[in-house]
């Protein structure tokens, strides 16, 4: 999630705090910024086999993908969910 969209849990309404602690929420700018972190790292800590898999937004598909792919992932591919929308990334060497 993008800093600036804040939690909408609903459950910080009447005054009251949201519980959820910001960071585990506030994915940068753009809503990218712990993406660009695994993306830099993932490749060279991940196994012989092993696959990434990332929940990302409905309108991340294209963007995560492209930077995985960058980062010397081999084979990634975006997984739509019920409705039809881009819901996971999988990434893994060729």
């Amino acid at each position: 999630m993008a800093s600036q969209d804040g939690c909408n849990c609903g459950r910080g309404r009447g005054g009251r705090r949201c519980p959820i602690r910001k960071a585990a929420l506030d994915g940068g700018w753009d809503g990218l910024e712990a993406y660009r972190a695994i993306a830099a790292q993932a490749a060279r800590r991940l196994n012989p086999g092993g696959l990434v898999l990332l929940e990302i937004g409905f309108n991340q598909g294209e963007t995560v993908s492209r930077m995985f792919s960058r980062a010397g992932f081999g084979r990634v591919e975006v997984l739509k969910d019920l409705a039809g929308l881009d819901r996971v990334v999988v990434c893994s060497h060729s």
